[in-house]
């Protein structure tokens, strides 16, 4: 295995489509449909990034960012946002709350 990726978006298909890729790519995929799982999950084994969408069932992807960024053992976890919206304030919010990198949905292989 290449490493260990969560996938965290509140529609299954998308998962199913990124863990598909992913998988194909040797890399292990967990994937959860709230944040609170994927913070979880970060935190009981190591992984080495987090695909996590900015909409979320109940929550918003970037707030559970700067949740993922502001514990001591997962600062320094890659966390790349995924949005729908292409919006320069969305993006401005995110990496202000600590994301690494965005991508537009749906994902292009």
């Amino acid at each position: 295995m290449s490493g260990k990726v969560i996938i965290v978006d509140k529609r299954a298909p998308q998962r199913l489509a990124l863990r598909a890729m992913l998988e194909a790519a040797y890399f292990a995929v967990v994937e959860y449909d709230n944040g609170e799982d994927a913070i979880s999950s970060a935190l009981a084994e190591p992984v080495d990034v987090i695909l996590l969408s900015i909409e979320l069932n109940g929550s918003c992807g970037i707030a559970i960012c700067r949740q993922l960024k502001s514990h001591p053992q997962l600062c320094q976890t890659p966390v790349v946002l995924m949005t729908s919206e292409d919006r320069p304030e969305q993006r401005t919010a995110g990496f202000e709350a600590g994301a690494d990198d965005f991508l537009s949905k749906p994902v292009d292989e």
